[in-house]
């Protein structure tokens, strides 16, 4: 389907309807631009709410990132001293009780009964294994 020039001569009865289908295509036309256009500034009004948005948000949680870096850096300092401190005081205890059960198989059962919370290794924060029912006996 082609537009239909008004200015070109045609029948007088099919021009009248000719140059009226022109003059409805026209005002659709720029109805729709006007539409567009529309429909541009409402997008363009969102994306600009959206980044305002986005940069207070940005600056919320820098704010609190700053309140929080003392209590980060404080329990950094905590767990510092924990593993530093505390572990090769456990590790050696751990160590220690074996021994003693080694010496005395009287404390055996009693050791065996918690072997699920006395770590052999270096202690995590994971928790503690289940005992074993009926451990194997240290032969």
């Amino acid at each position: 389907m082609t537009p239909i020039d008004p200015s070109t001569p045609s029948a007088s009865g099919s021009n009248s309807q000719s140059e009226a289908d022109f003059i409805e295509l026209v005002k659709s036309v720029r109805s729709l631009r006007v539409l567009f256009n529309l429909a541009l500034v409402i997008l363009l009004l969102f994306l600009v709410t959206l980044n305002a948005f986005m940069l207070w948000q940005v600056r919320a949680t820098r704010v609190q990132a700053s309140r929080l870096t003392p209590a980060v850096r404080e329990m950094e300092r905590v767990v510092g001293e924990y593993e530093t401190n505390s572990v090769p005081i456990m590790q050696q205890f751990t160590v220690e009780l074996r021994r003693f059960a080694e010496r005395n198989p009287d404390f055996a059962p009693i050791l065996n009964r918690y072997a699920g919370a006395i770590p052999g290794g270096r202690p995590t924060n994971a928790p503690p294994q289940a005992p074993v029912a009926n451990p194997a006996p240290n032969k």
